[in-house]
């Protein structure tokens, strides 16, 4: 299947704009069993699904029941997902069922082992959940997130109840099964090929049980459309170079990912502990990197954070569950897998960006017209998403993803990510916001659960992205909206005063992509005002553009002196 290409090499710009836009390309051919159904719908742009997972009351961790689930899908789009395959820990996700609207393509709605396919020989191996497309991580880039703030289920370990826990989830490729069409070849199969499942674990000190379940949210961002993501494997080159085996085809094989080193000038390097540079892009100013843990050895849980640092990002991988002085290791080279999302400011009807853990203010961002962020107290942060006007979407039109954008300071040298993890809850009865926890993973006694895990809130920087059911962000710029500087869909005053305030430098206000805000980004906006807003708008008078420009000079002015 052919995707879009995007040239990447030494010093090159880094250019994200409509010439990479090409129209979507056919899926691949299936084949598979003699059904009279195929999958549906083949995702080329972002959908996103929202998932509820619900243990069995009564069942024992890592025990009895503990494969009993409930998994429904109350909310998803724009395309449906569904799961055909699920244990304790593993969610085998699928995109496009056959028939949305049939409760057939999707799990039984009870507590239950749901493993069709397991016994070909006495039948099809499918029923009509494996009728739709399983994730790969050879076609696009697959994020979850934690979709509540702690949760105390009726489950036991050693006859105690485990009291609250706290989670983990991403996506992992090793052992995957679950039957289905793969979305890089067709083949139907029980996973294989770079399928991918969803891992959910409980975080903290969990002797080593890992595994667990609770709702949670998972979107996917097709490389086919443009989005800029990797799959970054262990081991390494003399220079430290990480392999990249899967992703967006131009990063395959590039030097964009490495380990870092122990010392500078050693020539030993740390894996668990990497870095990704994009060329051509400032990590403080155009986009965010969304990180995850990919490995799932040990059925152990893991966690992962990107931090922005002299224009890329330091990425640390860490074992979740810390020995009894709270000490917690950077993943050894077995468990330094990782994936990352570049997600530009530029990206189409974008509503995110980059918070300060400290006082939630937006650091670098877009559609801000479109969010408000709040620091409730220490670690929590509440985010309003407004749809038309000033009405506030709900947990149904969309979910959050999340990434952790702090360094840890307790660590010599300053270049490891925080072992911080986020979690988000939307209030439905209160506020009608997204409440977003920081937590830090530390292990000490007398904590929430049996584990004795306190894991304390505590402010981190992080990014957010929404992913709107129904009109997701985009990597496609859009035709006849060039000078869109914050990818809001509509060219307005917002843009010409982030071209008038960036003007000479980089950032906001480029919307030609080629690294300045130059008078070529002031001639988009003039030329394109109006575009994307209802009934249009009139382009402003010569006065307004004279005082922009007077603006511009002035900018001009000030940085010179500086």
């Amino acid at each position: 299947m052919k995707r879009k290409m995007i040239a990447l090499s030494a010093g090159a710009g880094f250019v994200l704009s409509a010439a990479l836009v090409a129209s979507a390309e056919a899926p691949p051919t299936t084949t598979g069993p003699n059904n009279p159904n195929p999958p549906g719908t083949y995702p080329t742009s972002v959908t996103a699904a929202n998932v509820n997972v619900d243990l069995l009351p009564g069942s024992v961790m890592g025990g009895g029941g503990s494969d009993d689930l409930k998994v429904t899908f109350p909310s998803a789009g724009p395309i449906k997902w569904t799961s055909s395959r699920f244990n304790e820990g593993d969610l085998a996700l699928s995109i496009g069922p056959f028939d949305a609207n049939d409760p057939s393509y999707y799990p039984p709605n009870a507590h239950g082992v749901f493993r069709p396919g397991t016994d070909p020989g006495a039948g099809f191996p499918f029923n009509n959940t494996t009728l739709a497309w399983r994730l790969n991580k050879d076609t696009g880039a697959t994020l979850a997130s934690v979709r509540t703030n702690g949760y105390t289920p009726d489950v036991t370990f050693n006859g105690s109840a485990v009291g609250t826990l706290h989670g983990s989830a991403y996506a992992a490729a090793q052992g995957s099964q679950g039957w289905g069409y793969r979305m890089n070849d067709g083949v139907f199969e029980n996973g294989g090929a770079n399928s991918i499942d969803i891992v959910m674990g409980a975080a903290g000190y969990d002797e080593l049980l890992g595994e667990s379940g609770f709702d949670i949210a998972a979107a996917y961002f097709p490389y086919e459309q443009g989005w800029l993501g990797a799959w970054v494997e262990n081991g390494a080159g003399e220079d430290g170079s990480a392999t990249i085996t899967a992703g967006h085809p131009d990063l395959i094989g590039s030097t964009v990912a490495r380990w870092q080193e122990n010392s500078p000038g050693a020539g030993l390097y740390q894996f668990g502990n990497g870095r990704v540079e994009l060329p051509g892009v400032n990590s403080a100013t155009d986009g965010m990197l969304f990180v995850a843990p990919a490995t799932d050895t040990s059925n152990g849980t893991h966690l992962a954070a990107g931090a922005p640092r002299e224009g890329g990002w330091d990425v640390t991988i860490r074992e979740d569950q810390g020995d009894g002085l709270g000490n917690f290791p950077i993943k050894d080279v077995g468990g330094s897998t990782y994936q990352f999302l570049y997600v530009p400011y530029t990206a189409t009807d974008l509503v995110g960006g980059w918070i300060s853990g400290e006082d939630g203010a937006v650091l670098q961002g877009a559609g801000t017209t479109k969010f408000d962020v709040t620091r409730n107290e220490a670690g929590e942060y509440a985010i309003s998403v407004f749809g038309e006007g000033d009405q506030k979407l709900t947990g149904d039109d969309g979910m959050l993803i999340l990434s952790v954008a702090s360094h840890d300071s307790t660590v010599a040298g300053g270049n490891v990510a925080a072992r911080t993890f986020l979690s988000y809850e939307y209030d439905n009865l209160d506020s009608g916001d997204f409440i977003v926890q920081s937590r830090l993973d530390v292990a000490i006694e007398g904590g929430t659960s049996i584990f004795g895990d306190l894991l304390e809130l505590t402010d981190t920087d992080f990014y957010f992205a929404w992913v709107d059911f129904e009109n997701p962000l985009s990597f496609d710029a859009t035709p006849g909206q060039a000078g869109d500087t914050n990818g809001d869909g509509k060219v307005d005053i917002v843009d010409l005063n982030n071209v008038r305030n960036n003007f000479g430098g980089t950032g906001l206000g480029d919307t030609d992509g080629d690294g300045v805000v130059a008078i070529g980004d002031l001639n988009n906006v003039r030329n394109n005002f109006g575009a994307g807003q209802a009934g249009g708008s009139a382009v402003p008078e010569p006065a307004t553009w004279a005082l922009a420009l007077a603006g511009i000079v002035a900018a001009g002015v000030v940085r010179r002196r500086k």
